[in-house]
C-alpha cells in the first residue's frame, strides 16, 4: 500500500489548515485508507481521537457515514468548521468586516481577551443568526490566541495560567487581531481544507475510554496522541478559555483525562498500579523504567509512561470488544533515556490479545525528533524513532 507520500501534512497542505492544529495526516491519506480498506457507504467510520476533523471532512465529503470523538471540546469547533462550504465561510467573513465595529461597541473598552471576544460573539450572534456559531467561535478563539501568545511559557507549546490571568487589553486589540483573522480567511477561502457535504458525521466531546461505541461501527482510522509528553491542554488554553464562557469546562479534569496527559499526581509510584498486561513490550518498558539510576524514573516518569500505556490499552479494549471490523492507527515510537518504546509494537501486542491480527504496518523515520534535535540525550546516536502507519482486522 503505497500510502507514505500522503500520510503526513506538507507545508503547503498546512497553510490550507482552517486552524493550527499540532498533530494529524492529510486528507489524502485518509482517501487513500478508504479505498484500501473498501469502505462502503453503508459502514460506519469512527475516529476517537478526532482532533480537527479530517478524518470524519474526508467521509463526509465520499458520502460516508462517520462519528469523531475528541475529549477536548474546542476540537469540536474546528471539526465542525471543516464542515462549511466555502462560500458560506466566504460571505461571513464579508458581514463580519462590514459590521465588526459597529459589533464591537458592546464590547468592554477593556480587559481580558477571552472575555471580550465572547462578548463580541455574543453580539454577533444576536444580530447575525445567518452567520454560523462554528465560524464565529473559530474566528475569535483564533484571535484570542494570537493576543495571549506573550502569555506562553518558555515551553513555546505551552500558555501560562498565570500570565493569562494577568493579561488585559484595550477593544481596539480585539479588533485588530479579530480584523487579521477573518481578512486572511477570506483571501485564502479557496484553498483552504474545506469540505463539499454530502454525508454530515457525528461531532462528540467525549472521553473515547468511556464512551461506548456503537453497533454500528465497523472501522477505525485515527492517530492517538504520541507520548511526547505535550500538554494538549495548555497548548489550546486560550480557546478552552474562550470557549468556557459558552459552556461548562472543567479544565483540571480534561487535564487529568486527555491521552498522554502530563498529570500523574493522583497516581500510585509501582509499575504494578497500571493495567498493561495485553502488551509484554509494555510491561518490559515500565520494568525498565522502575529500575532505571536517573533521580526521577520510579517516580514522575513511571507514573506517566504506565498511565499513557493502561489508557491505551482501555482505548483499544474499547475498540476490541465491540463490532469494528477493521482499525487503523498511525504511533511513533519514542525514547525514555534509552530505554526505546516501541508503541507501534506495543499497540499491535494490545490488538492482538483483544482477537484482532495485524495485516499490514509500514513504518518510516522522521526526518526530526527529539533524538536529533537533542544531541546531548541519552539517545543520541541510537536508531531513529519509527512513525507506523498499522492495519489490524478482526480475526
Amino acid at each position: 500500500m503505497d500510502i507514505l507520500a500522503t500520510s503526513k501534512l506538507t507545508p503547503h497542505l498546512k497553510r490550507t489548515q482552517v486552524y493550527p492544529y499540532y498533530a494529524g495526516f492529510s486528507a489524502s491519506f485518509v482517501k487513500t485508507l478508504l479505498e484500501y480498506l473498501g469502505v462502503e457507504r453503508t459502514d460506519v467510520v469512527l475516529d476517537p481521537w478526532n482532533g480537527s476533523g479530517t478524518t470524519t471532512t474526508v467521509c463526509a465529503e465520499n458520502g460516508i457515514q462517520s462519528i469523531g470523538v475528541d475529549i477536548n471540546p474546542f476540537m469540536r469547533v474546528v471539526a465542525n468548521f471543516k464542515l462549511l462550504q466555502s462560500s458560506i465561510v466566504a460571505q461571513a467573513c464579508r458581514t463580519l468586516l462590514e459590521c465588526m465595529s459597529s459589533l464591537m461597541d458592546t464590547v468592554p473598552e477593556s480587559g481580558p481577551p477571552h472575555k471580550m471576544g465572547a462578548a463580541f460573539t455574543r453580539a454577533a450572534l444576536a444580530s447575525h443568526s445567518e452567520i454560523s456559531q462554528h465560524i464565529l467561535h473559530l474566528f475569535v478563539a483564533n484571535a484570542v490566541r494570537q493576543i495571549y501568545s506573550r502569555a506562553r511559557t518558555r515551553n513555546p507549546t505551552w500558555f501560562s495560567i498565570e500570565r493569562i490571568s494577568q493579561s488585559l487589553i484595550a477593544k481596539t486589540d480585539l479588533l485588530t487581531a479579530l480584523r487579521n483573522e477573518v481578512e486572511s480567511t477570506l483571501n485564502k477561502v479557496d484553498i483552504l481544507e474545506l469540505t463539499s457535504l454530502r454525508t454530515p458525521p457525528r461531532i462528540e466531546t467525549a472521553n473515547f475510554i468511556s464512551w461506548n461505541i456503537p453497533s454500528e461501527v465497523s472501522h477505525v482510522i485515527t492517530s492517538p496522541p504520541y507520548l511526547t509528553r505535550l500538554d494538549y491542554v495548555k497548548k489550546t488554553l486560550p480557546e478552552l478559555l474562550y470557549l468556557s464562557e459558552f459552556e461548562m469546562i472543567d479544565l483540571g479534569n480534561l487535564r487529568w483525562n486527555m491521552t498522554g496527559s502530563v498529570l500523574t499526581g493522583r497516581l500510585g509510584i509501582s509499575k504494578d498500579a497500571f493495567s498493561v498486561s495485553d502488551s509484554e513490550t509494555a510491561v518490559d518498558v515500565l520494568d525498565q523504567i522502575e529500575k532505571h539510576s536517573s533521580k526521577a524514573s520510579t517516580g514522575y516518569y513511571l507514573k506517566f509512561y504506565g498511565k499513557y500505556l493502561s489508557s491505551m490499552q482501555s482505548s483499544i479494549r474499547n475498540i476490541t470488544e465491540s463490532s469494528v471490523r477493521s482499525a487503523v492507527f498511525v504511533t511513533q515510537a519514542s525514547y525514555y533515556k534509552e530505554i526505546y518504546v516501541d508503541l507501534p509494537k506495543i499497540i499491535s501486542e494490545m490488538f492482538q490479545t483483544g482477537g484482532f491480527e495485524e495485516q499490514s504496518r509500514v513504518s518510516f523515520a522522521p526526518t526530526n525528533s527529539m533524538v536529533t534535535v537533542n544531541k546531548g540525550s541519552y539517545a543520541s546516536g541510537q536508531l531513529l524513532p519509527n512513525e507506523t502507519v498499522s492495519i489490524f482486522e478482526a480475526a
